[in-house]
Parts: C-alpha cells; structure tokens; sequence
C-alpha cells in the first residue's frame, strides 16, 4: 500500500499502520487503502496518534456516518459523537464509585460487540488511548469468523437455528446499574432480535453474532437456558488461538470491524488509577 506501513501482527487478525496522522487531512485513496486493511485484518493498530477529539470525529466520518451513543451520561458534552470510556469526568475529577459513568465502565469490561442492541448494529468502533495504564485496563478481542470456522459440527448446526434478543439494558443490568433510563435514552434502544450466524456483507465471510452481555435470550427460550448456551459458545470462541490483548500506550488509536470481532476491556484500579478512552463509531448499513 503506498504511503502506508501496514505490518501484521499475531494472531492473524491484527495489523500495525504506520506513516499515517489521522490529524491532517487524508486522500481519498488513503481513507479507501487503510478501510480494505481494516476489514481485511479485522482489528487495525495506529500508534502515536496524538489528536484533539475534533480531529477524531473527522477521521471517523471519512470512514462512514456516526452513531451518538444512547446513554447520556458518557456521551462528551462537546463533541456528541464521542463515547467517553472513562473514570474521570470532562475537567478530569475521579467519578465516585456509583456514578453512571463508572456502572458503564464496568459494562465495557465484558465481551460484547458494540451496538449489538441496534436494529442495524454498527460496522466498526474507533478508540483512542488519551490516558492509559499499565496496571490492567488491556482490550482483548476475540476472532468470531475463525472460531465460528472451527466450531465442532453440532456446535456449527446448532448456532444457525438461534436466533438472539439483544437488550441495552441486559448489560446495565449485569453490572448492577439499577437507574432507569430517560424515555429519550429508552426510545433509542427497544429490544430487538438478530440471528445468532452473519454473513460479513463486505467479504461474504460466517462469523457468530455473539454479544453476550447484551443479549437478554434466545427466542423460544428462557434467560436461564439461554445462559447456559451462550456461555458455552463465548468459552469457545475466546480460547487462546482466537484471542488478541492489546496494551496500550499513549496516543494509540485502535479501530475494529464489529462485524468480525467482539471485546471487552480489563479490570483496573479505577479508585488509584486515571484512564481516559474515547470512542467513535461507525453507524452500520445493513441487518446482519
């Protein structure tokens, strides 16, 4: 790719991106090399991406529409399409233990894929290190097409016959966050249902559509029954050979496909600990 470095990394999912600012203004050939490395790889690495969020949401629109988030209170008060993944708030005061912002912080650290509970869930997230940590706080990803590749026959069958009810407030609940939603934040995220296997629509790849804490049951079934099977497919589907665990440093930027990967964050000490992630994301085009 010319004027890009793009150097792959184990697993196989991920790769570095080098000679690129996301800063300053890009061509329209760059946007489309970097976006066909991006759904190629899956999960992108761009270092020493020292920007405002301005600049974020500008480099993220180049790359599709953008969702707002529905949950007010980590939304950035100044630019809306900013999901704020952190324990301090905008002039940078620690939040106190039961603040909404440190209930999602927890929701984060569980596997998901993001904006599962959309009608047209989203094509990719953008997230950028401002302050980060060292002592826990890595994002782990996890491969579905390979591991839906691999699944054993009856695991494989048995996945085209499920269909999924995704809920935003599956996750709320999962954490312990028992404040109702506003009927503006309710209104953006009624249940809906998704089959449980998607077809990439870009690279005609199978992956599973698994987005454990956001999915409330499977059709048909019970939330006990249903929790027992998607924790046997989130067992599988985050072994070893399926999984990258990336550290950050500061000014790191990492983009995802979510139609390929799901996520989660690691713990941290938030109460000794500063850690500031802000979040883009790409609105999606189609049903899975």
């Amino acid at each position: 790719m010319p004027g890009l470095e793009i150097a792959s990394r184990a697993p196989h999912f991920i790769a570095e991106v080098w000679g690129l600012d996301v800063g300053k203004p890009l061509a329209p050939e760059t946007i489309a090399q970097l976006r066909a490395a991006w759904v190629h790889y899956k999960v992108l690495v761009l270092p020493s991406q020292d920007i405002t969020d301005e600049q974020q949401v500008a480099f993220s629109r180049k790359l599709g529409a953008l969702e707002e988030f529905p949950f007010n209170a980590v939304r950035s008060n100044a630019e809306r399409e900013i999901f704020r993944v952190a324990n301090v708030d905008e002039q940078g005061k620690q939040l106190p233990s039961d603040d909404d912002g440190v209930h999602y912080l927890r929701v984060t650290q569980l596997w998901h894929v993001d904006s599962s509970y959309r009608a047209v869930p989203s094509t990719g997230s953008i997230l950028r290190g401002i302050h980060v940590t060292r002592e826990g706080g890595e994002t782990w990803f996890a491969d579905l097409v390979q591991a839906y590749a691999e699944l054993p026959p009856h695991l494989k069958a048995r996945a085209h016959e499920l269909r999924a009810i995704h809920d935003f407030n599956t996750s709320r609940r999962a954490v312990g966050h028992t404040r109702e939603l506003s009927s503006e934040e309710g209104a953006r995220t009624p249940t809906v249902e998704h089959p449980f296997v998607r077809v990439h629509p870009e690279t005609g790849a199978t992956s599973l559509f698994l987005s454990p804490c956001h999915t409330e049951r499977f059709v048909g079934m019970t939330r006990e029954q249903s929790v027992k099977i998607l924790e046997e497919y989130t067992r599988f589907a985050t072994q070893e050979r399926f999984v990258y665990r990336h550290r950050w440093w500061p000014h790191d930027i990492v983009m995802w496909d979510n139609r390929s990967v799901m996520h989660h964050g690691q713990a941290f000490d938030a109460t000794r600990l500063r850690r500031v992630m802000h979040r883009t994301t790409i609105a999606g085009e189609c049903t899975p």
